[in-house]
Order: C-alpha cells, then sequence, then structure tokens
C-alpha cells in the first residue's frame, strides 16, 4: 500500500496492492488505484485505476501488485506515477505515468509507460521503491529491488529521473548497482531512505533477507 498524488490535484491518493488475487488467472494479481477527494463518506470506494498483467490471459501467476509505489516522478513532467511489481515469472516492474487528465480505468502492466526488467531467468525484479529528489533535479529516484539476481545474492538498482526514462529498461543500465553477496538476497522487502547522519541527504536502507540484515549506503546528486 501506498500514497501519492498521481493527478495533480494537490490532494495524496492511495495505491493497494493485491498480488494472490485470482480475477484474471490463478495469482495473476492487481494492483487499484483510488483517487483522493474531499468528499468521503461510509460507501466502499470505487478504484479510478484497476491493474494487472497480461489480463490473466498468459496463464502466468505474475503476483502484480506485489509492491505498490505512488507519487515518485519518473519522467519530470510534474506528476507523481504509479509503480507496480510483480514478484512471479522472473519479475518486473511497470511505472505508469500520472497525469492531471483522466487515467485509463484499465491498465495491462505489460503496457505501461515505463518497464523494469532483467534479462536474467528468476531475478525477481519486483520491488519498487522511490526517493523523493533534490529541488531542481529532472525527476526522482526509483530504487528497484531484484532479490533473485546472481542465483540469489540480490541487487538493488537506482535510476534518475529524466524524461527520457520510458520504454522497456533493463535494470543492468542503472545509474547506482548494488549487489549483494551469495545467498543474501539483497533488495527483498523493506526498500526505504532516511536521512541517518544529518547531513541533509538521504541514504538508501537495503534490506538483505537471508542474510539478517540491514544496510544503508550514501545516494550520490543530493
Amino acid at each position: 500500500m501506498s500514497g501519492g498524488d498521481v493527478n495533480g490535484d494537490g490532494i495524496s491518493d492511495l495505491g493497494i496492492g493485491a498480488p494472490n488475487d485470482s480475477t484474471d488467472g490463478s495469482h495473476d494479481g492487481r494492483a487499484f488505484v483510488y483517487l483522493g477527494h474531499t468528499a468521503w463518506g461510509e460507501t466502499t470506494p470505487v478504484a479510478a485505476v484497476v491493474i494487472d498483467h497480461g489480463g490473466g490471459e498468459d496463464g502466468i501467476e505474475a503476483s502484480c501488485g506485489y509492491r505498490v509505489d505512488l507519487g515518485g516522478d519518473a519522467n519530470g513532467d510534474g506528476y507523481g506515477d504509479i509503480g507496480v511489481g510483480c514478484a512471479g515469472a522472473g519479475g518486473m516492474v511497470g511505472v505508469v505515468f500520472g497525469s492531471a487528465a483522466s487515467l485509463a480505468p484499465a491498465v495491462d502492466l505489460v503496457d505501461a509507460d515505463l518497464i523494469f526488467q532483467s534479462a536474467e531467468t528468476g531475478s525477481q525484479v519486483s520491488e519498487v521503491f522511490h526517493v523523493d529528489a533534490p529541488t531542481g533535479a529532472a525527476g526522482d529516484v526509483f530504487v528497484i529491488g531484484a532479490p533473485g539476481i546472481a542465483s540469489g545474492a540480490g541487487a538493488v538498482y537506482a535510476f534518475y529521473g529524466h524524461s527520457g526514462l520510458v520504454g522497456e529498461v533493463d535494470v543492468a543500465t542503472a545509474d547506482l548497482q548494488i549487489v549483494g553477496a551469495s545467498g543474501m538476497a539483497m533488495g527483498s522487502d523493506g526498500l526505504t531512505a532516511a536521512d541517518m547522519d544529518a547531513d541533509g541527504r538521504p541514504e538508501l536502507v537495503v534490506p538483505a533477507a537471508y542474510a539478517s540484515a540491514v544496510m544503508a549506503f550514501e545516494l550520490g546528486g543530493f
């Protein structure tokens, strides 16, 4: 679950992942985006955007919605974007660009505006998290976790947002790459950022599930 403004109205929106949803196929998964407004009542809200993977027709247990991140601006257009991770079938992270115009009510993640993936089998590219960029930067920093990379060593990849960050992108082309040691599963659940040394710049906080460790790395460019 994640909050952020994806339509530029100044009100936070909400993204919820349901990776075990089987509406479109066994564990194909879905993600739902609810637009914030000032007239919430007690009725059950209706999702403004429903995101799935292949409409369930590809027979892949994609676990779409394994991770959801709202509000990061990948392409520097001033609107927060919708990042959705799929943990199944090798993994992928799709990003749907936000807009002041009406967002499409149904989105197939394979047609997302930006797709992070890996050529490596079993990479489990599935974690997505953004770090707000400093004033004047071209876009926010998108951090992608792939705990299955390098036979389970795992890795984290940081991409600095800009107008050309669009289409299919291999994580191996990241601006910053952090690869774990054997068996660490670096980049698994829990990516975050915090200014841990009070220098005004955020550190990237990275878990490594099978090493029972959490590590912090300085992000350049801040």
